[in-house]
This record gives C-alpha cells, sequence and structure tokens, in this order.
C-alpha cells in the first residue's frame, strides 16, 4: 500500500479578535489566529496563555495565500472495502490509503479461562481487559461451560469442548462477547463394518502330459485360472450424529420507563407492570435468570428487595402467562453505599434465580413482571410507581438451544 504523507492542521480562526475556548484545548496542544497572528497554549494551571506571532507581513502574507488555496480537512471515512478518504472543507474527497491487509492465516487468542463469566471486560475488577486488548475482534477461549463455577451441574458446553469468544468493543452497550461456538464439533459415531465377501471356488488342475520317450522331459500345459469370486455385499452406512445443543446467554439493559403505564410518574418500578422484551423465535430450555438494578432510594425502615417474575406467554393475558422462575434482588437498601468515583458506576445491586429446566416453545415471548417494588410492605404508594428504583435494569437469561 502506498505511503500518503500525513498532514497536521492545527485549530485555527481567520476572524480577528476570536480565541479558543478552554475547555477544546489539551495540555500541549497549540492554536492560532491568523488574522491577529497570535498564537494560545495552556499553561500548568490550565489558564490560556495568548502571545504574539514575531513575524514579517511578508511571511503572514505568504501564509494567508497558502491557507486560502487549501481545503482544511473536516471528516476521515473508510468504505467497505478499506479505502480510507479525506473530505475538504470543499466537499471534495481523496483515497489516501486502505486499512485492509492480507488476508489473516487464523485467530490469535489472547486468554483462556473456565467459564463465561470470567471473561473481562474494560471495568472489570480486580483484573480488567488489558488496554491493548479493547478493540473489536479480540478473542479468548472459555473451557468449561457459559456461566461460573458456581452454577449447578450440567451448564457446561453441551459439545463438552471448549468454546471460542469474540469481544465486541468497547463501544458496544453493555461490553459483550460473542460465543462463535465449539473449537472442534462432536464425533458421530463410527459405522458399523461390511460383510466380507465369499472366497470364489479354486480352478480346475491342468491334465498331466504324457510321459516321453527316454530322453529330454516332456512338458505339461498349464491349467486354465479359475473365475473370479463374486463382490462382498456393502456395509451398512453409520447413524448420523445428534443435533448440538448448546447453552446461551441472552443480555440487555431495560430502562425502568419501559414498566410505566401513567404519563405523569417518570421512571417508576410498579408492582404488577409487565415490560415485554424477547421473543422466541426456535424451541428452547429455560435454565436460570439474573438481574442487576442500581442503588434504590430509602423510604423506610422496613422496605423490602425488589422482586421479579420471568414468565412466558402473552404478558396482558395473564391466565396464559406461564411464570418460568423468580429473581429476588437482595440489597440493603437503608444503607446505600456511596457513589463509586473510581470506575463512575453508582451502587449496583444483583439477583439469580435458582437453575430450572423448562422447555419454551418456538413463537412464544419471555417477559418480566414486577412482583415487589422494594416498598415496605405497609407502605399503599408501593404499588403505585413510588420512585424506589431508576435508572435501568440488567437482564441476563440463560437457556439451551440447538444450534441454526
Amino acid at each position: 500500500m502506498a505511503t500518503t504523507p500525513t498532514r497536521i492542521i492545527l485549530k485555527h480562526s481567520f476572524s480577528s479578535g476570536e480565541s479558543p475556548n478552554v475547555d477544546s484545548l489539551r495540555d500541549g496542544e497549540i492554536a492560532f489566529n491568523a488574522a491577529d497572528q497570535k498564537i494560545f497554549f495552556l499553561n500548568e494551571n490550565g489558564d490560556l496563555v495568548t502571545n504574539n506571532l514575531n513575524i514579517t507581513s511578508e511571511v503572514a502574507g505568504e501564509v494567508n495565500e497558502y491557507l486560502d488555496t487549501i481545503a482544511i480537512i473536516t471528516d476521515i471515512t473508510v468504505d467497505s472495502d478499506g479505502n480510507v478518504s479525506k473530505v475538504k472543507s470543499d466537499s471534495s474527497t481523496e483515497v489516501i490509503g486502505n486499512v485492509k491487509g492480507d488476508p489473516g492465516v487464523g485467530v490469535a487468542i489472547a486468554g483462556v479461562v473456565d467459564y463465561g463469566d470470567d471473561l473481562p471486560v474494560s471495568y472489570s475488577s480486580p483484573n480488567p481487559l488489558a488496554d491493548e486488548l479493547q478493540k473489536e475482534g479480540t478473542c479468548f477461549i472459555v473451557k468449561i461451560g457459559p456461566g461460573s463455577l458456581s452454577d449447578s451441574p450440567g451448564d457446561e458446553f453441551a459439545s463438552g469442548t471448549p468454546h471460542l469468544f469474540a469481544y465486541k468493543g468497547p463501544d458496544n452497550s453493555p461490553e459483550e462477547w460473542d460465543d462463535l461456538g465449539a473449537i472442534a464439533g462432536v464425533v458421530g459415531p463410527q459405522g458399523s463394518t461390511g460383510l466380507t465377501g465369499p472366497t470364489g471356488p479354486a480352478g480346475s488342475q491342468g491334465a498331466t502330459g504324457p510321459t516321453g520317450p527316454t530322453g529330454p522331459t516332456g512338458v505339461g500345459l498349464a491349467g486354465p485360472i479359475g473365475p473370479t469370486g463374486a463382490q462382498g455385499v456393502q456395509g451398512a452406512t453409520g447413524a448420523a450424529g445428534a443435533i448440538s445443543v448448546r447453552p446461551y446467554v441472552y443480555s440487555l439493559d431495560m430502562p425502568v420507563s419501559d414498566f410505566k403505564s401513567s404519563a405523569n410518574v417518570v421512571d417508576p418500578l410498579e408492582v404488577n407492570e409487565t415490560a415485554f422484551f424477547m421473543g422466541v423465535n426456535t424451541t428452547m430450555t429455560f435454565r436460570k435468570a439474573e438481574i442487576d438494578i442500581p442503588a434504590w432510594a430509602v423510604v423506610a425502615s422496613d422496605q423490602g428487595d425488589p422482586e421479579f417474575a420471568i414468565t412466558v406467554g402473552d404478558p396482558d393475558d395473564s391466565p396464559t402467562a406461564v411464570t418460568l422462575t423468580t429473581v429476588t434482588v437482595d440489597g440493603n437498601p437503608t444503607t446505600p453505599l456511596a457513589h463509586d468515583t473510581g470506575s463512575h458506576r453508582g451502587q449496583i445491586y444483583t439477583g439469580a434465580s435458582s437453575a430450572v429446566s423448562v422447555a419454551v416453545a418456538a413463537g412464544d415471548g419471555i417477559n418480566i413482571k414486577v412482583i415487589q417494588n422494594g416498598h415496605p410492605s405497609n407502605d399503599p404508594s408501593g404499588t403505585s410507581g413510588l420512585d424506589s428504583v431508576s435508572g435501568f435494569l440488567r437482564v441476563r437469561l440463560y437457556f439451551d438451544a440447538a444450534d441454526y
């Protein structure tokens, strides 16, 4: 690929009297006003410093003339073929290179973990994903199963072999890993060996030649060659291997406002409210659910824990909706923890259901319903959407389904 020279353009202005906003500059960055011939930068205290450029009028004229003849780069684009183009202020474009390299010959494995829950992300503690690995396509091997060591037996990979997981990138919300499948497929049973064909009959013996007179010995004729034996029966074809079924984890962030039924209430988590969040397009076996929620406001000393029901069916037709499992988020809202300034995340409480094995038919919908919203049991407002929990819920569903 040809090398394109790099053009460095400083922050600048051609309007007299203008100066840059302090928040737009970084330590070590320079800006200038070409009209006033002034240069700007931040000192060690973050204050804007202004100096006049000591250049002659002839040099200033050359600079202004050059700036009038060029177009400023306003954008960089990459097309589907990997061509990198610069977009100028006059709307013209120019291809400056290509980001695609030669085809690779395999996958670079960045790490190996036992369980899917051990896969690191940028905010994992105490061992986050390394900065140089925080890019889409980073691969890890998960040896045992998609969950964790504390999960009940049977949560291992159905194939019995490690799976390859790919990181979806730090800009994906939430940060996730994709299960690309087993590294080696399941080998089907070997077919039985076919029967051995019968041995063909022996050929007849040739006649003995007559005895010659004393002297030279007579030569007998060779007997004819016997016929070829019949071909043996072909063995039966071995049975086809079984359809592979493997575990999946479905994860999403759901705003609390999805449960809202009253337009004048902001972000309530209301009792008996249901939010639809997943349609099932193939038969599967539901295993368990986990729900994360932020810390909820203290209402009273006997405030309870939020509780949710995971149901399958039509959420508006409760007689047909079947409860798969329930999840109680076990926190202590009466003594909420301080905001985590190190990771910029508030206190999060997590609840997990017990392991189950429930068949869910294709075409059904899996829903989440609020049973308790974290208010005191004797507080009647606890059923009308008072703001005990706000923000969003992070939901993870564990289920087994056939490969597709």
